[in-house]
Order: C-alpha cells, then sequence, then structure tokens
C-alpha cells in the first residue's frame, strides 16, 4: 500500500495528472467519511473533501517522505475542518455527563433490534444518541472509518499516526460495547455510496489552480444515501438535531493516545448587532478622519491623501496591503456606476469606467464571499459560509448580522422591493429575512420533510437543488426542487402544492445540479449530469431547448436582469445565449465570477489573475479591462537588496510590488512552475527563479547512472523580460554504451532554496527511488551567471526526507531539517558537517543575521532557538493550537516573526523568549515571511492571496 503511494506520489511530481485521479480515487472515501464525522453535514463533509485535495495538490512536494502520505493526509483533512468549524465560531460544551448508565443494556439491545426494523425517525434518533453516547470519540471515529470508509487496520494506523495495536483495541471496545448492534452498525455504514463527480470536480479545480489558463470549479455533489441507515449516521456522527461535534485537534504522527471529543447544544444567533467597522470612501469624510496607526478601527482616508487605499482598514499592527486577496463574487451598483468585488481582505468598490477603487469595507476574520446590493443602492449584503452582513452604503456602518447555519451559501439577493433578504444554501433550502424586522421564512420542500424524506431515501431520490421564484405579491410565488434522479418538482412556495413535475423527454435520470429561475419565473434552466443545459417553461412545464452541450457543474448560471440573455459556463468559456431565439450571442473567455449591469446591456466578469473586464452583452464585445491587486494565493515573497521592490510567486507568476510607494508595478513574470525558489541579484535589477529539478536513473545491471537536472532563470525587473537559462545538474555513476535497459525519472518541487546573494542553490533529493548513497542527499551549487562555470557539491548524512533548507545570510551556513528528528548545519565552502541537532520533525528553519542563532519549527508546535557555535539548545517556544509553517527573524536578530496555518502572525522576542504581539489580518495560513533588509517592516504573505506590510515593534 506504501509503495503504490509512493509511486503514484512521484508520478503526480513528474507531471502525471492520471497518478493524481488514482489518489482521489483511493483514499477520497476515508476523507469524506472524517470530515463529516468531524463537521457532521454531508454537503459541507464533500467540500472539505475537494479542499483536502487541493491543499494536496498544491502541497504534495512539500511532502518529504511519500510512505507518511497518508498520515499527512489526515492532517490536513483534520485542519480543513478546524478552519470550517472555526469560521463558523461555534461553542461547545461536553456532553459526556449525558446519563446513560440508566440503560438496561439486555433490555435495550432488545429495542434497538425492534426498532431497526421500523423507519419512524424519532425512533432511530433516540436509540442511536442513546447507543452512541456509550462510546468514546477515538472509538467512533475508528468505527465510522472501518465501517464507512472501508478501511483496513492498517490503514486507519497510518491515517490516524496511531499504532495498529490502538487501533484494533479501540475497534475490540467499540464491538464488544456494542456488541448486539455492531451488525447494524456495519450494514448501515456501509450501505453508504460516493457520488461519482467526486473525483471529476476535483480534477476541474485542479485546474484551476494550475499556472496555465485558469479553469473553474465543479463544486460539490451531494451524495446518495440509504433511507433506513440516513439518521442512523448522522446520529452516529454524533449531530442530532441539537448537537454538534467539537473535533479534536490533528494526531501527532507518533502519538497512541485516545483524544477526547465534546459534542455540544449550540443556540443559534440572529439578527446580532456588531460593532460596525468603518468605510473609507473617495472624495466622502469618513466620521473619523485622519491618518490611522493601524489599529483597523479609524479611518486613514481623507481627501487629501488621493485615495491611498493600501492603507484603508488595515488590521491591528498592518502599516499597508499590497494584494488585495482573491476575488469570490462581483456585483454591480443599481445605477451601473460602480462594481463591488468580494475578496479575501473585505469588499473593494471600483469605479466601473476608470477601474478607480472608491471604498472598502473590511472583515478581517473571515473571506468574504457573496456580494449583493439593494435595488436602491443604499445597502450592500456580503457572506460566506454561515454569516450575512448588511451594510449600509452611505456610511460604511454594519446594520447587522444573520446567522444561515444550515449550509454553505450558494446565492445571496437582496429582492426588488428592498424589505427581503434572500439566502440559497448548498442544501437545496431558501431562507428569507425580512430587513426591518429580522423575521425569517425558509422554504424547503416537502419531498425533503419527515416521512416523505424517509421514502426518497429509499427510492434513492434526494433533494440536490433548488430555486425560489418570489412574486413581488407573494401570492404565486414558485419553488422549483431538483433530486438526485434527475426529477425537478414545481410547488406552490407559499402552500408547498404539488405542481408540476418536470422530466427529461428522452428518459435520462441524472443528479439536478443547478436550477435558475428567469427574472419573471415564467422560464427555468437545469443543469443536469450528462445532459445539456434544460430550458423550461414553467407554465406548460414543456422542454423549450437545449443550450450548452458541456456546462460545468455549479458553473455560473445566471440570467440578465430583463431575463433575454442567459449567461451560462461550459467547461472552457461563458456562454451568452438569446432566450427570445434560444441562440448563442457570444463567448467570453478567462471568467471565474460575472454579473449582469442593471440595464442587462453589459456584464461583467473577474477571474483569478485579479483582472475585472466588461463586455457587451448582445455582441460580445469587449467594452473596458483594468487590472486590480487581486491575487490568488501567494506562495513565497523575497525582498530587492535595497528594500525597495518585493517579488510575489502565485500560481506560476511572479509580481513585482513597490515597497515605497505601496504600487503594483506593471510587469509580471509567468512561469511554469509552482513554489519555485527566488532571489534578486544584488543590485536588485535581476531576478533568479529556480524551477522544477528532475531526478533520472538509468539503468543497466549493475551499472546505475543518476542525474539530478534543473533549471535557473534570469529576469529583467524593469521589463518583466527573461534574459536567458542555464541548467545546473548533478551526474553519478556510470553506463556501458549499450541503451539503458530501465529508467525512472520523477520531478522535485518546492524543497529549493538560494542563498541571500544569489550565488549559491540548494535542493533535497528525496526520491525513494535513488540510491542510497544519494537519497536523502543535498546538491549544493556554487550558481554562476557563466553555464559553464557551474559547480556542486553533495551533503549526505539524513537518514529520512529532508523537509526544509535555509541558508545563512553570509552563505557560509546550511541547515537542513529532516523527518529523521535531526538538524544538520553544513558548511557550504567544504561540504562538510559542522552539527547535528537533536529535534522533532522540522517544518521550518530561520537564521538570524550573524548566523549565530537557529530557529525551528517542528509539527508539534513548538518553536526552538539553537546556539550554532555551541551547538546547543537556547529556549523553547510554545505555540497554542496551531502549527508554525514559517519562520523569519529580523536583520537586527531583536525578533523572531511566525506564522501560522490559522492565518495568525507571532512576533517574539529573542532575547526573552517572550511574546511580543499577535497580529491578525490574514484568513488563510500564512505561507511566507520575510523582512525587509533595513529592518524597519515585516512583509508576509498568504494562501487567501492577500499581502500585507506591518510595523514592527
Amino acid at each position: 500500500m506504501k509503495n503504490e503511494d509512493v509511486e503514484l506520489i512521484h508520478r503526480i511530481l513528474a507531471g502525471d495528472e492520471t497518478a493524481f485521479v488514482d489518489l482521489v480515487k483511493k483514499y477520497q472515501k476515508q476523507v469524506h467519511a472524517l470530515a463529516w464525522r468531524k463537521i457532521g453535514d454531508f454537503h459541507i463533509a464533500e467540500e472539505i473533501t475537494q479542499d483536502t485535495f487541493l491543499k494536496v495538490y498544491q502541497k504534495l512536494s512539500t511532502l518529504k517522505d511519500p510512505n507518511q502520505f497518508s498520515g499527512w493526509l489526515y492532517v490536513i483533512a483534520t485542519r480543513q475542518c478546524l478552519s470550517w468549524l472555526r469560521k463558523k465560531r461555534i461553542e461547545t460544551e461536553s456532553l459526556e455527563d449525558i446519563d446513560t448508565e440508566w440503560i438496561d443494556e439486555t433490555a435495550y439491545s432488545r429495542y434497538v433490534a425492534e426498532e431497526h426494523a421500523k423507519t419512524t425517525t424519532e425512533a432511530q434518533r433516540e436509540v442511536v444518541k442513546k447507543l452512541l453516547a456509550k462510546l468514546k470519540e477515538s472509538e467512533r471515529t475508528v468505527m465510522t472509518l472501518h465501517y464507512f470508509g472501508e478501511m483496513t487496520v492498517e490503514e486507519i494506523s497510518r491515517f490516524l499516526g496511531v499504532s495498529t495495536s490502538a487501533i484494533k483495541i479501540r475497534l475490540h471496545r467499540a464491538r464488544q460495547r456494542l456488541k448486539k448492534e455492531e451488525p447494524m452498525i456495519r450494514e448501515a455504514l456501509s450501505n453508504f455510496q460516493l457520488s461519482p463527480n467526486l473525483t471529476d470536480n476535483i480534477m476541474q479545480k485542479v485546474e484551476h489552480i494550475k499556472p496555465a489558463a485558469p479553469s473553474g470549479s465543479k463544486p460539490l455533489v451531494p451524495w446518495v444515501i440509504g433511507a433506513s441507515t440516513a439518521l442512523l449516521i448522522v446520529l452516529m456522527l454524533g449531530i442530532g438535531s441539537q448537537y454538534l461535534a467539537r473535533f479534536q485537534q490533528p494526531y501527532s504522527l507518533d502519538t497512541q493516545s485516545d483524544m477526547a471529543v465534546e459534542l455540544v447544544d449550540t443556540p443559534v444567533v440572529q439578527n446580532i448587532e456588531e460593532k460596525p467597522d468603518i468605510r473609507n470612501q473617495l472624495g466622502k469624510n469618513t466620521e473619523n478622519q485622519g491618518n490611522s496607526d493601524g489599529d483597523g478601527q479609524e479611518s486613514n482616508q481623507m481627501v487629501s491623501d488621493k485615495g491611498d487605499y493600501t492603507k484603508w482598514n488595515l488590521p491591528k499592527g498592518a502599516k499597508a496591503r499590497l494584494s488585495k486577496g482573491s476575488i469570490n463574487d462581483i456585483s454591480f451598483s443599481p445605477d451601473g456606476t460602480q462594481i463591488a468585488v468580494g475578496s479575501a481582505t473585505g469588499v473593494w468598490v471600483y469605479d466601473i469606467q476608470t477601474g478607480n477603487v472608491l471604498s472598502l469595507l473590511t472583515n478581517h476574520k473571515s473571506l468574504t464571499g457573496k456580494v449583493a446590493f439593494s435595488p436602491d443602492g443604499k445597502t450592500l449584503a456580503t457572506g460566506r459560509y454561515d454569516r450575512i452582513s448588511l451594510w449600509d452604503i452611505g456610511t460604511g456602518k454594519l446594520i447587522k448580522s444573520y446567522k444561515r447555519e444550515e449550509s454553505v451559501i450558494h446565492t445571496l439577493k437582496i429582492t426588488g422591493d428592498g424589505k427581503t433578504l434572500l439566502c440559497k444554501g448548498y442544501d437545496g433550502s431558501v431562507r428569507l429575512w425580512d430587513i426591518a424586522t429580522g423575521e425569517k421564512k425558509d422554504f424547503l420542500s416537502k419531498s425533503a420533510q419527515g416521512f416523505n424524506a424517509l421514502l426518497r431515501h429509499v427510492l434513492g431520490s434526494n433533494v440536490t437543488e433548488a430555486d425560489l421564484y418570489l412574486n413581488k405579491n407573494n401570492d404565486d410565488s414558485i419553488f422549483a426542487v431538483g433530486f438526485e434522479n434527475g426529477e425537478i418538482r414545481l410547488e406552490d412556495a407559499i402552500t408547498g402544492e404539488h405542481l408540476k413535475t418536470l422530466q427529461d423527454r428522452k428518459g435520462r435520470k441524472n443528479y439536478v445540479h443547478q436550477l435558475a429561475f428567469s427574472p419573471d419565473g415564467t422560464l427555468l434552466v437545469s443543469n443536469t449530469s450528462e445532459t445539456p443545459l434544460h430550458l423550461w417553461n414553467v407554465n406548460s412545464g414543456k422542454l423549450l431547448n437545449t443550450l450548452t452541450e458541456n456546462p460545468r457543474i455549479r458553473g455560473i448560471l445566471t440570467f440578465s436582469k430583463d431575463g433575454k440573455t442567459l449567461a451560462c459556463q461550459s467547461s472552457k468559456m461563458v456562454e451568452l445565449w438569446d432566450v427570445a431565439t434560444q441562440t448563442l450571442r457570444a463567448t467570453l473567455t478567462e471568467i471565474d465570477v460575472l454579473t449582469f449591469s442593471p440595464d442587462s446591456k453589459t456584464v461583467a466578469g473577474a477571474n483569478w489573475k485579479g483582472e475585472i473586464k466588461v463586455w457587451d452583452s448582445n455582441t460580445g464585445d469587449k467594452l473596458l479591462s483594468f487590472t486590480t491587486r487581486h491575487i490568488n494565493g501567494i506562495q513565497s515573497l523575497v525582498y530587492s537588496p535595497d528594500s525597495k521592490t518585493i517579488a510575489s510567486e502565485h500560481g506560476g507568476t511572479i509580481q513585482l510590488w513597490d515597497a515605497i510607494n505601496f504600487t503594483q508595478m506593471s510587469k509580471r513574470i509567468h512561469i511554469k512552475t509552482w513554489g519555485p525558489a527566488i532571489v534578486f541579484s544584488n543590485d536588485g535589477k535581476i531576478i533568479k527563479i529556480g524551477e522544477k529539478f528532475i531526478y533520472k536513473k538509468h539503468s543497466r545491471g549493475s551499472h546505475v547512472k543518476e542525474s539530478l537536472i534543473g533549471t535557473v532563470s534570469l529576469w529583467n525587473t524593469s521589463t518583466g523580460n527573461k534574459l536567458y537559462d542555464f541548467s545546473v545538474e548533478s551526474h553519478s555513476g556510470e553506463l556501458p554504451k549499450l541503451p539503458a535497459r530501465s529508467r525512472y525519472s520523477s520531478g522535485i518541487y518546492g524543497n529549493a532554496v538560494f542563498s541571500q546573494d544569489g550565488n549559491m542553490f540548494a535542493v533535497a533529493l528525496n526520491s525513494t527511488h535513488a540510491t542510497k548513497d544519494n537519497k536523502f542527499s543535498i546538491y549544493l551549487w556554487g550558481v554562476s551567471e557563466n553555464p559553464f562555470k557551474q559547480s556542486h557539491t553533495i551533503l549526505k548524512g539524513h537518514s529520512k526526507n529532508i523537509n526544509v533548507l535555509a541558508f545563512s545570510p553570509s552563505s557560509s551556513k546550511l541547515a537542513s531539517g529532516s523527518e529523521d528528528g535531526t538538524i544538520r548545519i553544513w558548511n557550504t565552502r567544504t561540504g562538510t558537517e559542522i552539527s547535528s541537532l537533536s529535534s522533532d520533525k522540522t517544518r521550518a528553519l530561520a537564521f538570524s543575521v550573524d548566523g549565530k542563532i537557529l530557529a525551528s519549527g517542528s509539527t508539534d508546535g513548538t518553536i526552538r532557538l539553537w546556539d550554532v557555535a555551541m551547538k546547543t539548545q537556547l529556549k523553547t517556544l510554545e505555540v497554542e493550537n496551531d502549527t508554525e509553517n514559517v519562520l523569519a527573524i529580523s536583520p537586527d536578530n531583536e525578533i523572531l516573526a511566525s506564522g501560522t496555518h490559522e492565518g495568525v502572525i507571532h512576533l517574539w522576542d529573542i532575547a526573552t523568549g517572550n511574546k511580543l504581539s499577535t497580529l491578525e489580518g490574514h484568513s488563510d495560513w500564512v505561507s511566507s515571511l520575510t523582512f525587509s533588509p533595513d529592518g524597519k517592516t515585516l512583509a508576509s504573505g498568504s494562501s487567501d492571496g492577500a499581502l500585507f506590510l506591518w510595523n514592527l515593534p
């Protein structure tokens, strides 16, 4: 099993996409089982499963030991769950005090057997809740993975990082506790089947994050679940109608102990009045004028500062933001002159004609997703996950917030009269709020309630999608509901009366992914598996036409405001259809989110590059476009030697920033490699890029030749043009002149680093196919711009994968952290080992400027400070509840900066080991930290696409 994983991983890193498909298929059910166990919502668990594999794809090059893949995968999946729950701000309390001792086990078992034959929801609810209360959290997890995830004891051991004996004991204990009910549980869990589209969804999203042309993703598809077991599993996972699980921290790969989990009763809070954030608007006075000290509570926008939005509404401690984070949604203002962009750093409002940024609404605690203006333009609704906020456009104040606890937000809008907020979830439900009173009203198909829901489970036709046409008079509103068998039901939204059933006349029965009403409610468009888009007449129930042949699942699907144009997303583009004639008008490229103007004459789209474009919706002619500072996740940051320029790498693109004037430089460097090593030349005029390395092995009989070959590229920072490439390579061994009989090749990504002056370059060889002499070695090059003068040294000593490399500022030393529990320090001049320090599995390293102190971050969340000369540990810094994944030391050797997976930055006093401050502004993990050479600024980049510059204490 391990060897199979290792082979797949090497093929993936060598560029074989089919290998990643195999890896997803192998582990997707286990990941979903774990996510469902921890989150308690199978729709969201699928989204977390998809996000987990995207993280795996992005970070696979950082996995140093492919044999540990399943444990590494578990940690990523658990962190994704933890991140989701933290964003929901779930308050927890223990349910371990539930008294179950009074239950007579013999009578209770008989009761379980009798009630299992029934189909009543309440009986199953009570039986299973009391039954599961007897199990420990660790036992429930093992049972779920064993029966639902179909994992063996050995696979669970690797996945959880717990010994096989511990897994066997937990499974045995659980079986003994529930001895008579265990066959029922086993049968129930084994009945679950994974959606056949999940792998395709993940692979389409993978295309989106590649450096090549962007491609959207197929969001999540609910699971097909058996009726007699649906409620049983939900309750087994510890999430009855009143309870939600707080799950454990990620297992250490070495732990042998049980970890407890509490279940909670969490009240739902609505209409939460919050302290308002302040919006800055160009040309208007805000309530608090003047320059801000960066605490995020004052305005730092004045009429006289010419719209310096890099300093608007900053998180506490920040001095400027460069990148604005990734784009999640866009919306036109009612007058068509402005466009709002939901991003990772807040909601940005742009002038659609000039591209100038006008204002910013900040919410630094979570990603901002959907955005929608009210019809009068006075209110803006924003939301992502379960939190929806209403903002006063005139003052920038937060009016109120709502909690949508059931599902991730799919659609958000304020209806025509401006009095109602509509929120559509991925679970097929629609909720309305009265904006004035906060009163709510839910719409859920009768088919998804009570006995009808149970019957549809039996028949395999669960609700998968819904849309609501809300008539202004609210007297003939229609609720359209889609099912996994392809059926679409139209119901009276007020009475629930069944009006019509829409079914493809060809008799196809496929999963309904999307439904969208036209503005007047007379037409309905449906997106169903393996069929073109269907356009239906709501009044007659007849199929009018089929449109796009290859629609993207959960892609763009929306009518223009006047209902005359339909925008839908195919595999590679967005199509505009004339609704009256059902003919294709135009195709638009490079769009991830889209919105029609209020007059329906134009359509605006934005993409992952941060470009906003506007087209004529009738002809498809491009009217204008402008580039913003929105970018996708940042992988690395580096300052120029004079502190004037920052280079950020994201998705195969290097962007240059003016760090003095806080402006984005026009030239971008487009490369083919994700996560390369980058460094400026001493004069700052050239940037060197170390791209992916290829390990090659040829053999014939007893003869073996090994090669490690990579490329260093030199680019002009002023023009953005490539100057030239040259190879850095190493060869060992010889072959007879006859052709080799066997050959192996694999890619090496991510684990490469330049020295500060750019004259040395190091890369770790972790390939399991390398010979014993070369495996887990470090290849060190003296890099000259003369391609004929490259020399290299091989550093040997580690016995397991090398996770991280770091040069000292003088380039005289190189530190390497490994899975073998050591940190080794090397003399780069002689290629000899200076010292070996005993430490946990190391994930981050940073030298002080004088090279006397080395900071290391381990998987156990501990930061250690080492005296390099004395080879001793100076201090241990304990970090609570998170793992520090990146470290940096200030030029004066006084401050250590550490970044976490939760988007938090800690600043430490190196002399005392005390924490100086905590910086919170990122909404996802901090991927890069770097101090400016002049010591005045700390720059941070994140996977959320935000780039902040911070004041130092």
